[in-house]
């Protein structure tokens, strides 16, 4: 399997940012061997062309009380209208952290970011009444733990660097707490554009060194747990994919195994522990079709006799993706510690 269109200096530019974009073009020259202006000029070409965006803040919501609950759908009605209704209050509810489009057996999925379950089935009972029976098929589950190895495809298969990691061992320790500025910091650094921590500054209408101290305690408590490059991989031919696995119990040895296997394979990208209607989820990203049934083989090839199925989901699109998703008005000072999620009739 081949990339179709990125020379090797861009691919090497990329996995350097890939899991480190706050790294200084200067860092980042005198890793590739190349000026300053050179890696400046190949990253605005990369960005005028669509292949990098802006910087993907990962936020540890767990250490701060909540869960992610996820939930895949396909709905009962054709209806074109009822579908974007539903995809815009979604959308705009604050619970909820992102949604995407699929193929295969669910059509969309939404993330929720809540304190508990009982949080969750409140805002899908005010979903069911402002829409009634709409989901035709759906299924529920807890993500327990996130791993983002990067895009090892970049880097010949090699990881750049460890594993960003959020919702790890947080039921020995008690929520962190966050003041409202810290609110406003991580809502901006989710909802918007963030390439400088100067221009941060300027929209939050903070100093600047300010808010560097402020993003300097939020790394050290691991509430930013790293700085992504946003990539679009299907600029260069790359096509996504979800993969949930169902397994056949619950084992240790089990999870250790499909973790470093997922480590180790150069087109796997993330890794998320779950707990519901599937064990894990895996994102795969591959440059041909036949790509993804290779990583499903391999992954029955190594730890098939203990999986029960592998559902395969193609990825269109996202209409919203934040990892803090509460607050949408950056000049609006928050009046508690974290919010209360509005039901579905108050949007």
């Amino acid at each position: 399997m081949k990339l179709r269109s990125l020379d090797d200096k861009d691919a090497k530019i990329l996995s350097l940012l890939d899991m480190q974009a706050d790294r200084s073009v200067a860092e980042v020259a005198r890793a590739v061997g190349a000026s300053v202006g050179s890696v400046r000029y190949r990253l605005q070409n990369l960005r005028s062309q669509g292949v990098i965006g802006d910087w993907v803040v990962f936020i540890d919501v767990y250490k701060l009380g909540f869960v992610e609950y996820v939930m895949y759908f396909s709905l009962a009605s054709e209806n074109q209208k009822q579908k974007d209704v539903l995809l815009s209050t979604l959308n705009e509810l604050p619970a909820v952290s992102w949604v995407s489009e699929h193929g295969g057996e669910y059509h969309y999925a939404v993330s929720f970011c809540v304190r508990d379950v009982h949080e969750l089935h409140e805002i899908l009972l005010g979903i069911s009444r402002q829409f009634g029976n709409i989901f035709f098929r759906k299924s529920v589950c807890a993500r327990l733990s996130c791993s983002y190895f990067g895009r090892k495809y970049l880097n010949n298969g090699v990881a750049p660097r460890s594993p960003i990691v959020i919702g790890k061992s947080v039921s020995v320790v008690e929520p962190l707490t966050i003041d409202a500025m810290d609110q406003r910091i991580l809502g901006a650094i989710a909802r918007d554009a963030y390439r400088s921590t100067s221009e941060l500054a300027r929209r939050l209408a903070v100093p600047v060194s300010t808010l560097e101290r402020r993003l300097a305690s939020l790394q050290e408590r691991g509430i930013i747990a790293g700085y992504v490059l946003g990539i679009n991989g299907s600029r260069f031919g790359m096509s996504r994919y979800r993969l949930l696995i169902s397994t056949r119990g619950i084992s240790a040895d089990f999870h250790d195994r499909l973790f470093e296997l997922a480590k180790r394979a150069p087109y796997i990208n993330l890794f998320w522990e779950c707990l519901g209607a599937w064990d894990y989820e895996l994102f795969v990203e591959v440059p041909t079709p036949e790509g993804v049934t290779e990583v499903m083989q391999q992954l029955y090839d190594t730890v098939g006799s203990e999986i029960q199925s592998i559902q395969l989901l193609p990825i269109f699109g996202y209409t919203k993706f934040r990892m803090y998703p509460f607050y949408e008005n950056l000049t609006e000072e928050p009046t508690r510690s974290l919010p209360r999620q509005r039901a579905v009739n108050e949007v």
